[in-house]
């Protein structure tokens, strides 16, 4: 009998080990925002869980821009302000702001905002959209309200924004250079002539001479024809961090953000008040069901916060030359070698990094960022981090102006540089980039 009870007492704790496992697991893997969608869902349905009022006042306290620590002066925080990456979407916002003062222009700019794909384009029907949709809300907008706002906003940067095809995008580029006329305008209705390299017929249609045709094609090839691809799109979703990285003479804290994530305690009065009552079977198994389940979420989070630093510390550690130097200096690094420094299984290294982001002194990164497989040179002692190598093949084409080079060619510019590798990696690493191949970036333009 004493036996029996003894197993039925290590399959209990066994199955309580495994609950406790698998919910430090769920809550390491969720986003700050999917936690607090968790918490929010246990306040709600546990009776014995309260938000701490006094902690919370805390958190946003220091959460507040303006924190009684102001030694910065003005302008060490515009300086700091002007280190953080901007998104194509706030940077858009800022100059809407700035720049129409009319709340009715103001609206139709932001609906304009929202409509801007990820090359910086808005499509021509788009404008009949937003003019049905501020209708529908009681707006007296028109269309040539709407056209009005688009002129004003496709001035503003990067060059070429807001545009509804390629034509107007280089015809916005060109008019900020204040070089566009009749002649650019000829020449950019036959884009497709350009791309085939048909000089003859080009001649004929624009009755340009060749010399001049030639020149403005010159001018056009430097254009950029996806607007927005000098910034990291980033989707209309707002980005926690869930791991806050500063620098200071040339050491770096890291901090887990708490300041976001609910902070709940257990009603202890109501505790005590439900034990003194003679409660049934029922209702002690549903109070006992509560304070495990309470308990189990605070761990989770406490248990999510010690991995996630641990994780990022070894990352850090490892990467710092980049966080200093730039990307030039990102080393090869596998969730493998992580692994190893904390003790973690890789799985749960996967589950640390992915979807978790990093702010720091460079901008905002995912975590799964700074892994990278080590790729052999042959003529460096170390293996280089793909990341660095695409840097590279992607700075050789965007130098390449009229001389486009080859796959072939960029190997034997890398070579130059010490980085010896094969034709077939190069294409690999620039399909990758979504680099066009040599031929059909002859005929880009």
């Amino acid at each position: 009998m004493k036996l029996k009870n003894n197993l039925e007492i290590n399959q209990s704790q066994k199955l309580s080990i495994n609950l406790q496992m698998q919910e430090s697991l769920e809550i390491l893997q969720l986003s700050i925002p999917e936690i607090i969608k968790k918490v929010n869902k246990e306040l709600e349905k546990n009776p014995l869980l309260e938000l701490d009022i006094a902690k919370e006042k805390i958190n946003l306290y220091k959460s507040n821009i303006i924190q009684n620590n102001t030694s910065d002066s003005t302008s060490e925080i515009v300086e700091k302000t002007l280190k953080k990456k901007k998104s194509l979407r706030e940077h858009i916002s800022e100059q809407i702001n700035i720049d129409i003062t009319n709340s009715e222009e103001k609206l139709i700019a932001q609906k304009l905002l929202e409509y801007v794909d990820n090359n910086g384009y808005i499509k021509k029907d788009d404008i009949n959209k937003i003019y049905q949709n501020l209708n529908k809300q009681n707006y007296t907008i028109t269309i040539a309200l709407i056209e009005k706002v688009l002129r004003k906003v496709q001035e503003f940067d990067p060059p070429g924004i807001f545009a509804r095809d390629l034509s107007e995008c280089i015809e916005i580029q060109l008019r900020q250079k204040k070089i566009f006329n009749s002649k650019y305008h000829f020449l950019i209705k036959n884009l497709e002539l350009i791309a085939k390299k048909d000089m003859n017929i080009l001649l004929k249609k624009t009755r340009l001479k060749k010399n001049e045709i030639v020149k403005m094609i010159d001018n056009i090839k430097i254009l950029n024809p996806k607007p927005a691809n000098v910034f990291d799109f980033q989707p209309n979703v707002s980005i926690v961090p869930d791991i806050i990285l500063s620098q200071n003479k040339g050491s770096f804290k890291l901090e887990v953000n708490k300041s976001q994530i609910p902070k709940f305690k257990f009603n202890k009065e109501l505790y005590s008040l439900i034990k003194k009552k003679k409660l049934l079977n029922r209702e002690k198994e549903n109070l006992i069901k509560w304070v495990k389940s309470g308990k189990l979420l605070l761990s989770s989070i406490k248990n999510r916060g010690i991995t996630l630093e641990k994780v990022t510390n070894e990352i850090v550690k490892f990467q710092q030359d980049f966080f200093k130097k730039g990307i030039n200096y990102f080393y090869p690094l596998t969730q493998k070698d992580i692994a190893k420094k904390t003790g973690f299984h890789e799985s749960t290294i996967s589950r640390c990094t992915n979807n978790k982001y990093i702010e720091t002194p460079n901008g905002v990164y995912e975590l799964k960022y700074f892994f990278s497989r080590g790729i052999d040179v042959k003529d460096k002692a170390k293996l280089l981090s793909n990341k660095i190598i695409k840097n590279k093949i992607l700075n050789i084409i965007k130098k390449e102006n009229n001389n486009i080079m080859s796959d072939r060619h960029i190997v034997f510019k890398l070579k130059k540089k010490g980085i010896n590798i094969a034709r077939r990696t190069v294409s690999k690493y620039r399909k990758l980039m979504s680099i066009p191949s040599s031929h059909k970036r002859k005929k880009q333009f």
